[in-house]
């Protein structure tokens, strides 16, 4: 590839054309260009009024050029379409990226603090003797040393070789903050082709305390039976209590026009998006997970003030509501032909009053399960051990 870029692209957040003329990262692309390109989201934040997070070594693991220039060779495989033009796609994925990143520091927080809460009602009062959360494939995210953790947690990074070593030799020209875990642990592996186990048990995982496991833009790019067998690897070695928090997409994105031309650009790349849930409580439960919760962008716990509610959700609530509606009156109305009046207006208020809360979990499980087959969509998901 040529190792210089002339591109022009539209910055997200402030709406006007950018041009660079950077050299190409040396990682390899593929994997590692969404990895920077993510980042390059995650280092823009720290720039917005009310910022998601603080990320103090984001611009210094990614690089501000090589980040960039991700970006703007993501922003290149965008197209416009008749329900959404490119740049609002772009606008869309600059508040989706940071969403994503703080639901699963806020998973991390909750897990973190049930597991102590768990172990203290059952020790006496007593903390967990170790607290545990491996990052797979964590690419150039820098968690271990913004989030506050419990000075007991041991935080495992997952990542191939040329990603390790490239981030910790961004790490060595600052000084990064102070841990506040007990130790980052850095594992150079490949999560599909080697043993990471054996690396994570090495440097003092333990599989009998649960996990907090971490797959942050990954699942999505591995083929449906090496995903499966990467879960299973998980599972065989997670405690109960242990939880995996990750994203995913259903498969109508497949047909999104905005998205067909990336979607291309990745599979040429080596990163082609492989893995497509749409029954997310069938996957998750075949899997061995339980405990299935999984969050659209928008939702009241996956916002943020950043997104608003999934307008095709809106609509199905709307409609399936109508013909609850409907149903409820046709039951009243039939009645008519064959009791009283005031016998109908029973029966009527009656179904109602009964079945008003089944009515309501029917009309939010079906509108849910329809936009995830009918409408292109990433979301994030939650499972238990």
């Amino acid at each position: 590839m040529d190792g210089q870029r002339h591109l022009d692209a539209v910055d997200p957040e402030k709406g006007e054309a950018v041009s660079a003329q950077n050299a190409a990262p040396t990682l390899e692309l593929g994997l590692s260009l969404t990895a920077l390109w993510v980042g390059y989201y995650r280092m823009r934040e720290v720039e917005q009024k009310t910022p998601l997070f603080y990320d103090p070594v984001a611009k210094a693991i990614m690089g501000e050029d090589d980040a960039r220039w991700a970006f703007q060779r993501m922003q290149e495989t965008l197209e416009d379409s008749w329900l959404m033009s490119k740049a609002a796609y772009a606008r869309s994925e600059a508040n989706f990226f940071p969403v994503r990143t703080r639901f699963i520091d806020d998973h991390i927080g909750r897990s973190l603090e049930a597991q102590i809460l768990c172990a203290q009602s059952t020790s006496g009062g007593k903390p967990p003797r170790q607290l545990q959360v491996v990052d797979m494939a964590c690419g150039f995210d820098g968690r271990a040393f913004r989030l506050d953790f419990p000075t007991n947690t041991l935080f495992f990074e997952v990542d191939r070789e040329e990603v390790m070593a490239l981030k910790k030799n961004r790490l060595s020209q600052i000084r990064p903050p102070d841990l506040t875990c007990a130790r980052r642990v850095c594992i150079s592996a490949d999560i599909i082709t080697d043993k990471w186990e054996t690396a994570l048990f090495d440097n003092g995982f333990d599989p009998a305390l649960p996990t907090v496991w971490i797959m942050e833009g990954i699942l999505t790019y591995l083929p449906l039976p090496v995903a499966k067998a990467l879960l299973a690897r998980v599972r065989a070695i997670s405690a109960p209590g242990s939880s995996l928090v990750c994203d995913v997409v259903n498969a109508a994105i497949k047909y999104a026009t905005p998205m067909k031309k990336r979607m291309r650009f990745l599979r040429d790349e080596g990163a082609e998006y492989n893995l497509f849930i749409s029954d997310p409580i069938a996957f998750w439960t075949n899997a061995g997970f339980s405990q299935i919760r999984y969050h659209f962008p928008g939702d009241n716990d996956a916002s943020y003030g950043r997104i608003p509610p999934h307008p095709f959700l809106q609509v199905m609530r709307i409609v399936i509501r109508f013909v609850i509606a409907v149903l409820y009156l046709g039951a009243g109305f039939l009645s008519g032909f064959f009791l009283p009046i005031w016998a109908g207006i029973i029966v009527l208020v009656g179904s109602i009053v009964l079945c008003e809360g089944w009515a309501l979990l029917f009309q939010e499980w079906l509108a849910r399960r329809l936009t995830l087959f009918f409408f292109p969509l990433a979301y994030f998901t939650e499972v238990f051990v």
